[in-house]
């Protein structure tokens, strides 16, 4: 376990935590895939609509342009080729139906492989079908009846066309269409279709208050021929009183065969905002319907799970915990649907559940964590066979494009502001492209493999391995000053060590001995007593002291004071002292330990006690611009005559004050200032005044090994 830390705090580890953050917080250039604008574009028609389909299945997209043609101001449409070439124009009567997806619908419904062109157009209040099958600039047929929108409810005609999908219904082996009709506040007719093409005969359902959208086929009894089903809304535009089959302030699990007949009555699903999105799965060998309820409206109910059978009935049933009232859409892969599988639910939120077919909670992905619409669009933009899903971002101009799995997120941020259409264009053995269009401004863009993703490890190595060097350098430069540190902590020591044997002189030690055993002696007891408890208290603040590098004013000048009375029983009051402290000074004002006695004993030794008449001793200690300055200044014999007829002077004492000073003020901004003056008069010496600068904000501070020594003024 003593290891653990050492292991963690080792530069390898600590490079790798830092790498692995600076790797997390990385924008998205090392993602498996990416998406990149090649090109954009504009075209001048007027509520124009730009399509790219495979319609020969030659691997290529022709590029189907349907808009309005200026002389005539009737609806027309263009087919160019991949190569840029025009095939033709061709005119159609009436209007385009409202938007743009509603338009057209392609497919293969003669079996000739090249994919036929079916528009809906409105004339007045009717619907036509017209189909384009050779692009020789002729119509397959042309104004084709469909059915009428109702004036009863509305002066306005107000309706949508869903194109659902182009499948072989009737199992004569040529594919049928099938769409619906459904008025908004026109309200009727909602109606579901299918055109056979090849037999020229249209079927409709009845028509209904409330349709089924999003529709999906598959066979429920077994007789090889598909049911319909799709998901159903509650709107609340047709009440139940206005006498139309099957009222919108209920969604309705609706089922048809291959007829357009229902194959049960519906099942109701009450409540305004009422969403059901219904899909097909398989367990087993069995086909189920998977149904799921969910409320957006005031009533406080929860949303579930069903499972349906080919008659209506419940096979299974689970409540989902309740969640925010967002929209939420049942999603089953298509390539899915003939295996046992899981399902999703998928969320506004950008939150996708995935649910087993025992309806049991697998996973929850949240490749998305924004608002984005909850029905993505399917497409294979590699032509790899596994399908890519598209999420549009509800609040911004800007798509998800994510795999199969829900992984390896990109991002298209459209340039175009607004709502857009996507398709894809397909160029052969070159990759696909992404086609997005708003208005008339038209973007494309490629989806790759993204080669960063692949050397991605290499980089990130070298962002491990930079980081591995750079602490390293920095704990080297660490060790260094460490190094010097612990050599100047040592040197510090030593000057600690010489600062007690000066303070505890043998020779001054001796003569204090001396001179209280006379006092005894002379039976002077009092004197001797206060004189042995001055020195017993210097000998207590010496050891006291003696791993501190500073101590108060208040400290020093007990020790001082001490230190000259016995310096004057010494001496026989050879000399007197004065020492002047300013009001303003604080006391507690931390200062270098011998900043004052080295000054005051020098005095003493090679000064005063030399001088044949009584000597004086002045210390003054005051504030001179928020710094501290110390003066000691005697009338001693001065500097010169000392060094003349004192045989003892080393210089020792002023030798370790300038080194004291250097070591302070080499870690230090503010720096202590000393001065050692002579003076004179008339040029005989007459003294020598001492004066120490230490600025108010002086701090002194060396660490090392996590020991520190520290000073703060």
């Amino acid at each position: 376990m003593k290891r653990i830390p050492k292991v963690l705090l080792s530069p390898y580890s600590i490079a790798l935590i830092i790498a692995v953050a600076i790797i997390l917080l990385l924008p998205p250039i090392f993602n498996k895939y990416k998406v990149s604008l090649i090109k954009s574009e504009t075209f001048d028609y007027p509520d124009g609509f730009v399509q790219y389909v495979d319609l020969n299945n030659d691997g290529y997209s022709e590029k189907i342009i349907s808009y309005y043609a200026e002389s005539t101001n009737h609806p027309a449409i263009q087919i160019f080729m991949h190569d840029g070439g025009l095939y033709d124009q061709w005119n159609l009567q009436g209007k385009y139906v409202p938007g743009w997806d509603e338009r057209i619908m392609y497919g293969d419904c003669n079996n000739d492989s090249i994919k036929e062109l079916y528009i809906f157009t409105q004339t007045k209040d009717s619907i036509l079908l017209h189909c384009i099958s050779e692009f020789d600039g002729t119509f397959n047929f042309r104004n084709k009846y469909i059915t009428s929108i109702s004036l009863e409810y509305s002066d306005k005609i107000d309706y949508s066309i869903h194109p659902e999908n182009v499948i072989d219904l009737n199992t004569d082996n040529y594919p049928d269409l099938l769409f619906s009709v459904q008025a908004g506040f026109s309200l009727q007719p909602k109606i579901l279709f299918i055109y056979d093409v090849h037999n020229d005969s249209l079927i409709q359902s009845v028509s209904f208050g409330n349709l089924i959208s999003n529709i999906s086929c598959i066979d429920l009894d077994g007789d090889g021929k598909p049911e319909i089903i799709g998901d159903c809304f509650a709107a609340g535009n047709v009440t139940k009183g206005q006498g139309i089959y099957l009222h919108d302030y209920s969604a309705w699990l609706m089922v048809f065969n291959n007829k357009l007949e229902l194959l049960f009555e519906p099942i109701e699903f009450p409540g305004f905002k009422t969403e059901l999105y219904v899909r097909p799965i398989k367990i087993g060998d069995k086909n189920f319907i998977a149904a799921y309820k969910h409320h957006l409206g005031s009533e406080d109910n929860d949303p579930v799970l069903f499972y349906f059978d080919k008659d209506g009935n419940i096979v299974k049933e689970k409540k989902i915990p309740r969640s925010p009232k967002t929209i939420t859409d049942l999603f089953i892969p298509d390539r899915k649907v003939n295996i046992n599988s899981s399902f999703y639910l998928i969320k506004e939120t950008g939150e996708i559940i995935e649910y087993g077919a025992d309806m049991g909670q697998i996973k929850t992905y949240w490749p998305v964590n924004e608002i984005i619409h909850p029905r993505p669009g399917i497409f294979d933009f590699n032509q790899d066979n596994k399908p890519e899903y598209v999420f549009p971002n509800r609040a911004s101009s800007s798509y998800y494009i994510t795999t199969e799995n829900f992984s390896h997120v990109c991002k298209i941020n459209i340039l175009q502001i607004g709502g857009t259409h996507i398709s894809l264009k397909l160029n052969g053995k070159k990759a696909a492209e992404l086609v997005t269009q708003m208005g008339n401004h038209i973007e494309f863009y490629t989806y790759n493999k993204n080669t960063l993703y692949y050397i991605r490890f290499l980089i990130y190595f070298g962002i491990y391995l930079g980081l591995l060097s750079f602490i390293t350098l920095i704990r080297k430069l660490q060790q260094i000053q460490m190094r010097e540190k612990f050599e100047l902590r040592n040197e510090i020591s030593q000057l600690q060590l010489q600062t007690i044997r000066n303070q505890m002189d043998p020779h001054f030690t001796f003569n204090v001995f001396s001179s209280i055993a006379s006092m005894i002696k002379k039976e002077k007891k009092d004197v001797a007593y206060d004189s042995f408890l001055k020195f017993s208290n210097m000998v207590r603040s010496t050891l006291e002291a003696s791993d501190k590098i500073t101590r108060t004013i208040e400290e020093e000048m007990i020790f001082v004071e001490s230190y000259l009375d016995l310096e004057k029983l010494r001496y026989k009051d050879k000399f007197i002292f004065e020492i002047v402290i300013d009001n303003d000074v604080d006391m507690k004002w931390r200062i270098p330990k011998m900043v004052l006695q080295t000054y005051v004993e020098n005095a003493i030794k090679h000064g005063l006690r030399h001088k044949e008449e009584k000597g004086l001793l002045t210390i003054h200690i005051k504030k001179d611009n928020k710094n501290l300055v110390i003066k000691i200044e005697d009338n001693g014999i001065g500097r010169k005559k000392a060094a003349e007829v004192s045989s003892d002077s080393t210089g020792k004492g002023l030798s370790i004050m300038e080194h004291y000073f250097t070591l302070f003020n080499q870690y230090n901004d503010t720096k202590i200032g000393h001065e050692i003056i002579d003076l004179t008069d008339a040029g005989v010496a007459i003294g020598t005044r001492i004066v120490v600068t230490i600025p108010r904000g002086f701090r002194y501070k060396l660490g090392v090994g996590g020991s520190q020594l520290a000073v703060s003024s």
